[in-house]
Formats: C-alpha cells, sequence, structure tokens
C-alpha cells in the first residue's frame, strides 16, 4: 500500500501544471475569452469602470440578463468549462480597464 501511495504522489508531481494570465477587452459585442485544453479554473476580474455579463454561449451574453461580474473589481471563477463569452453593458473595454482573466491546470 505504501508503494502505491508513493506512486501516486510521484504522479501527481509529475502532472505539469499551469498557469496563463491575460487581458481581455471585453466590446460591447459578444466577446470571447481565452480556453486552454484541460483548464481546471477560469477566474476573471473586470477592472473596468462598467459592468460585464457573461454566459456559456455567445447568444446569451446578454446585458443584464447573463452572470453580472461588476465593474471596478468584480470578480467571477468557476471550474473547467469550456468557453465564456462576455459582453460590456455600455462601452467597450480599453487597456488598463480591462477584464484579467486567469486559467489554471
Amino acid at each position: 500500500m505504501r508503494i502505491l501511495s508513493f506512486l501516486f504522489t510521484l504522479l501527481l508531481a509529475a502532472t505539469p501544471a499551469w498557469a496563463s494570465t491575460t487581458e481581455v477587452l471585453v466590446q460591447t459585442s459578444s466577446t470571447a475569452l481565452p480556453v486552454r485544453p484541460l483548464r481546471r479554473l477560469l477566474a476573471i476580474q473586470n477592472l473596468g469602470p462598467n459592468d460585464i455579463f457573461c454566459a456559456d454561449t455567445s447568444a446569451a451574453a446578454v446585458v443584464n440578463k447573463a452572470w453580472k461580474v461588476a465593474a471596478n473589481g468584480g470578480t467571477l471563477t468557476i471550474t473547467a468549462g469550456d468557453k465564456l463569452w462576455c459582453i460590456a453593458s455600455t462601452a467597450n473595454q480599453v487597456t488598463g480597464a480591462a477584464t484579467i482573466v486567469l486559467e489554471l491546470k
């Protein structure tokens, strides 16, 4: 049993892990966030001055009808998932006041 435990621990340690942080300028039209294969966690932070709204499809990312991520630091964290689409409520985001996307494996 000790050998199996050791081998399992060794396997976990050998599994490559990565993290990726990206700035995304969410537009007033549905904007796809980046997606890496085998992603386990997606966290976003809205640093823009306007609320954004996010959903699992482009068609569902609608202002005031999708998951709201508040302006000036609002966050959303989900596990796994394929794609996430977001839309800005009133104006396109600009560099420095954008959405920060963190993906972890």
